[in-house]
């Protein structure tokens, strides 16, 4: 499992896989991601109540956004995920935990979608 870096900015990260299982793992707070193919996807980290993730989508193609674990994402299975839309910004916040695939998973709630 990647580690997630708190207070971090990432740009030109790689969408990667067309799964949760094989998605690009988000490590850090701000994440700026490239995506070659509205199939390829990230997955935002295990985390605890309170963090927020911010993901920008660049200018060509929508991207997946994942949870993994048995996680949800705006009480939508975390395997089945949310889509960010090509140029847009979104803010995903944890709030709570419950009981993942394999001891707990993140719940997180899209804070703001499809920011300029």
């Amino acid at each position: 499992m990647a580690q997630m870096v708190k207070d971090s900015a990432y740009a030109a990260i790689t969408a990667a896989g067309s799964s949760v299982t094989d998605a690009t793992v988000l490590t850090g707070d701000v994440n700026v991601v490239t995506c070659s193919a509205t199939t390829k996807g990230v997955t935002l980290p295990f985390s605890g109540p309170g963090m927020v993730i911010t993901v920008k989508g660049d200018a060509t193609n929508n991207a997946h956004i994942y949870v993994a674990n048995g996680g949800t994402i705006d009480g939508t299975a975390g395997a089945t995920g949310g889509t960010l839309t090509a140029a847009k910004t979104a803010m995903y916040v944890c709030t709570g935990l419950t009981a993942g695939t394999v001891g707990l998973a993140s719940v997180w709630v899209t804070l703001a979608a499809a920011l300029a």
